[in-house]
């Protein structure tokens, strides 16, 4: 295990109302900013716990980074743009000493019970396993620089 992630465990602490960035979070490009991913993943878990209903389904989520967030203690603010049972707008913003960083929209659906017919090999993933050869170079793209694992406990 590589000892950044056994010594912090997490990309964030909550301590009360503050949310304090961990090594984890912190970007390559200066060593007093995050990286883009941990606030928009932070951002994105607001989100999906603000103000639960039945529109619980994420469909949509905008992240704008709106200058370097700091690797300091910062702060979250959620509201509820459009309430709604089928339908929710909802936004969130990272604040450092009161300065807003970075913002998010999220557009929210309450998820139906429908019926899909399944075909065998319309899964565009299912194909791309079968193939023997790299893509050729207009068909490569981020999917084939970045990797997946399955994490268990979440």
């Amino acid at each position: 295990m590589n000892e950044a992630i056994a010594e912090h465990g997490a990309l964030f602490h909550a301590d009360g109302a503050t949310i304090v960035p961990t090594e984890l979070s912190r970007g390559p490009w200066y060593p007093g900013t995050l990286h883009g991913g941990p606030p928009s993943a932070l951002l994105a878990w607001v989100l999906e716990r603000h103000d639960p209903g039945p529109a619980s389904f994420v469909a949509r989520l905008t992240v704008e980074l709106l200058r370097p967030v700091p690797m300091a203690p910062l702060r979250i603010e959620a509201r509820t743009i459009r309430p709604g049972r089928k339908v929710q707008w909802l936004e969130a913003a990272v604040l450092a000493d009161g300065v807003e960083v970075a913002r998010a929209t999220a557009l929210r659906l309450r998820p139906t019970d429908a019926e899909v017919d399944a075909h065998e090999g319309d899964d565009p993933l299912s194909r791309l396993s079968r193939r023997r050869s790299l893509p050729s170079s207009s068909e490569r793209g981020c999917r084939w620089v970045t990797g997946r694992r399955t994490i268990s406990g979440l």
